[in-house]
């Protein structure tokens, strides 16, 4: 009895000790699963931000005509590796000049955006587009005001030698009231824009 007692062994010696081969083996498979649970986690984030956070088509009436009208204008028959041009724009010459045709629907949308009331900030571009359109469309006003707002600017640089009140003129403050006035440079105009050889060069 003494000797089959000094066999047996307790549950704390019957467990593995750290070092030895089944230790070892339970590690590594602990190990295995944690990296795989890991690697699941990232994918399924991945999968989450590229399906949610992603730009959406859009779907609006406007987009689907720009779409419809990029089709009508392609020629799909061409290979786009052959000839680009000819699969973008293969059908534009069918088309009544599409290049006007944008232009026009352009300025149609503009229209629309200045015709309706909107409470602009104070001296922003869109309440000084919205109030120059305005004066411009007031057909009443401008017939009342008649001949007046011309006059006044002829008399300002000088007046017309035809109408018979005509001064002579300091070159200069002529030239002064033009550009500073009135916005205009009679003799040229002067911008920036790219070189025609190296586009990444601005000249003037």
């Amino acid at each position: 009895m003494g000797t089959l007692w000094s066999q047996e062994s307790t549950p704390e010696e019957r467990l593995p000790v750290e070092g030895s081969r089944p230790w070892a083996v339970a590690r590594r498979v602990l190990t295995a699963i944690l990296i795989l649970g890991l690697l699941l986690c990232f994918s399924v984030l991945l999968f989450y931000n590229f399906q949610n956070c992603g730009p959406r088509p859009c779907e609006t009436s406007v987009c689907l005509d720009l779409r419809d009208h990029y089709l009508a204008s392609g020629n799909t028959s061409v290979a786009p590796c052959t000839d680009f041009f000819s699969f973008a724009c293969g059908r534009a010459k069918e088309t009544n000049n599409s290049f006007q045709e944008l232009a026009t629907k352009n300025k149609n949308r503009l229209r629309r955006i200045l015709e309706v009331q909107n409470s602009w900030h104070p001296g922003s571009g869109e309440e000084k587009a919205f109030q120059f359109y305005n004066s411009c469309m007031d057909t009443l006003a401008i017939e009342a005001a008649g001949t007046g707002p011309l006059r006044q600017v002829i008399e300002e640089l000088g007046g017309w030698r035809i109408s018979g009140k005509w001064t002579s003129l300091n070159f200069n403050r002529t030239l002064r009231l033009l550009m500073s006035q009135y916005g205009h440079f009679p003799f040229f105009r002067a911008y920036l824009g790219p070189h025609p050889a190296s586009p990444h060069t601005p000249v003037i």
